[in-house]
């Protein structure tokens, strides 16, 4: 089966996503790992070595470099960004910006690869974008603490808290550019579609 398998650089969320990688490369399967930066390719390419028998430099790994933004370009200072995406967890607005910049070229190397399921990192918006327009299942690799669990949440577990929050995601200036950019061009809504993996929209 072929398998497009979408990590973050987190660490937390890289090492499970790897220890099922390398059950499915023991198996047979054919993986094709697509990363935002240059961060964990050596961890990529180790894991291969290890599970395939073969040179870590046969890891099929995608990287769009010509899109990729490091933090400090994409979310400005606190006192300069908009009132309402002040609100709004700046990591959030980090990736909100960096998926759209690789959205396109991601796609298009998706589409061309043709997997059979696509996994991936629930913080990200473009692999399940992918299987929306594709036509293929797609399955989050991170499991948290809780059924409803968004990071975002952990300091106010109550209903009130999570509706502040996702009110805030809703009138943030950045997010609902992003929003409006995603329903234009793929009619995906990243609010519904996206926060619906966790059953909260």
């Amino acid at each position: 089966m072929k398998v497009a398998v979408y990590l973050s650089d987190a660490v937390g969320h890289l090492n499970p996503a790897l220890a099922l990688s390398r059950e499915l490369l023991t198996r047979g399967h054919q993986l094709r790992f697509y990363l935002n930066s240059p961060h964990n390719e050596d961890n990529v390419r180790n894991m291969v070595a290890k599970a395939s028998g073969v040179s870590g430099e046969a890891a099929d790994i995608a990287r769009f470099k010509e899109h990729e933004l490091n933090f400090a370009e994409a979310v400005p200072a606190f006192e300069d960004q908009d009132p309402t995406d002040q609100a709004v967890n700046d990591y959030v607005l980090f990736l909100a910006k960096s998926q759209f910049l690789q959205v396109g070229a991601f796609l298009a190397d998706v589409e061309a690869f043709a997997p059979q399921l696509i996994l991936y990192d629930p913080a990200f918006v473009n692999p399940p974008l992918a299987a929306y327009l594709l036509g293929c299942p797609c399955a989050s690799m991170v499991t948290y603490p809780s059924m409803n669990h968004i990071v975002n949440f952990t300091a106010d577990k109550t209903h009130e808290g999570k509706a502040k929050v996702l009110a805030a995601l809703r009138m943030s200036k950045t997010m609902r550019h992003y929003r409006n950019l995603y329903l234009d061009m793929y009619s995906f809504d990243l609010v519904r579609k996206s926060l619906a993996q966790h059953r909260l929209s």
